[in-house]
């Protein structure tokens, strides 16, 4: 008997997700964006996110992904635990940028939800002068 025909006999849904762990960890971000307003075109600006585990177990930051390299993520690879609180410092650096910049950090867990973006959003002032 296939799986599917166990299933339609004992009468449950093999397509349904399985049930979330009330006792997982819970991340819980004290912001998801951050508007640095002005700074000049090679100025870095750096900002701290923060992620806080409400949950009862631990979990893992377990990967970053950036839309350029104009913009770095760093953070402990360490299990957050219950309660605890852990820095994601972001950085951008302007060089070569100019204009409206709204940059996207993805950072990912092992727990639901496993994908959260971070932003930075400012105007960068360029520093040639057009003739």
């Amino acid at each position: 008997m296939s799986a599917q025909e166990m299933a339609d006999f004992i009468d449950i849904d093999v397509t349904a997700e399985a049930p979330v762990d009330p006792d997982r960890g819970i991340p819980e971000w004290d912001a998801t964006a951050y508007d640095f307003g002005e700074v000049q075109e090679g100025d870095t600006v750096v900002y701290d996110f923060v992620i806080t585990n409400r949950g009862k177990k631990p979990f893992l930051i377990t990967g970053s992904k950036t839309d350029c390299g104009c913009t770095v993520p760093t953070y402990e690879d360490k299990p957050i635990e219950a309660g605890a609180s852990e820095v994601i410092q972001v950085r951008f650096a302007s060089d070569g940028r100019s204009g409206s910049i709204d940059k996207k950090v993805s950072i990912f867990t092992n727990v639901k939800p496993h994908h959260h973006t971070l932003r930075l959003s400012g105007e960068v002032i360029s520093t040639t002068t057009q003739p």
